[in-house]
């Protein structure tokens, strides 16, 4: 059986079932995912080739153990070959990261490692490395009122107009089970969907309401966990803001060319010359509610309502 699906800003067709994407009706197809037998080997030679892991300019192999082989091909193709005893989840899980991310850079797109709201035609994007709460804080907002528009990643674009606007990668917010506590919301009592076996980490949809349109971004927040004693955030410029900024690369061991990190080069600066960089230091416990009432004082001292 296909399936149609729409993903990462990419009309997808799989043979393998993705409960994380949306359906969608299309004639052409960007993506095609199948389940069939992958070599060891790259077809042509590869620039990096270390830990079951192979890339150059048109492909891209992935070796994980007891899971699958996955090879991508020119953004346009990824074959899964899948070990029979794997649980389906986890085979989903490396393709819709590392793999799905070395396609996007073979499509000359840009995958960014942030969260993202909606907010005055534009978006805010939260970044900042894994356990600074980045899905907490967009999880809180979506709580008070703000509309969300991705988690975890969003693609970076030059579109028609030449600007670098964002697109969506699929509508699932990802949540680890003392976060849920601590939010004590209704959005997120269903705990049915464990985004990985064995870890207290949920995934909760929002279908219904995603947004397949491109966005310019216009505020970045980058949290990080600092030896301070409250929530502070200062605004950054120049090389500072673009230091901050390029951290925020997504699977940046992927970037294996010099036109691909002149690529990425070229779309962060861009954006900051349109976009707010601000960086927000919280303790390491820190309470939820507060570091959210930070950001929505951040967010309406820029754009109030």
């Amino acid at each position: 059986m296909l399936f149609n699906y729409w993903a990462f800003g990419l009309k997808i067709q799989s043979d393998i079932e993705f409960p994380e994407f949306v359906n969608a009706e299309f004639d052409m197809t960007d993506l095609v995912i199948s389940s069939r037998k992958v070599s060891n080997k790259l077809k042509s030679k590869p620039l990096i080739e270390e830990n079951k892991e192979a890339i150059n300019e048109d492909e891209y192999y992935l070796e994980v153990d007891n899971v699958a082989k996955y090879y991508a091909y020119q953004g346009k193709i990824i074959d899964v070959d899948i070990n029979p005893l794997a649980d389906s989840r986890t085979i989903r899980i490396y393709l819709l990261a590392t793999v799905m991310a070395a396609v996007l850079h073979q499509r000359n797109t840009i995958p960014l490692h942030a969260s993202s709201i909606k907010w005055k035609n534009g978006l805010i994007i939260i970044s900042g490395d894994s356990g600074t709460g980045k899905s907490t804080t967009v999880s809180g907002l979506l709580k008070s009122g703000y509309s969300i528009f991705s988690d975890d990643v969003i693609v970076l674009k030059h579109e028609e107009n030449q600007e670098v606007q964002a697109r969506a990668s699929y509508p699932m917010i990802k949540l680890w089970d003392d976060a849920i506590e601590k939010l004590q919301s209704e959005l997120f009592e269903n705990r049915n969907f464990v985004v990985k076996p064995g870890y207290d980490k949920f995934g909760f949809f929002f279908h219904e309401q995603f947004d397949r349109n491109s966005y310019p971004i216009k505020m970045i927040l980058v949290l990080k966990i600092k030896e301070v004693d409250q929530v502070e955030y200062q605004e950054l410029h120049g090389g500072e803001a673009f230091k901050e900024f390029i951290a925020q690369s997504y699977r940046p061991n992927l970037l294996h060319s010099n036109s691909l990190r002149a690529l990425n080069y070229a779309m962060l600066v861009a954006i900051l010359k349109n976009a707010k960089l601000v960086v927000v230091n919280r303790p390491s416990v820190c309470n939820p509610e507060i570091l959210l009432s930070t950001i929505e004082t951040i967010i309406q001292h820029e754009y109030p309502v």
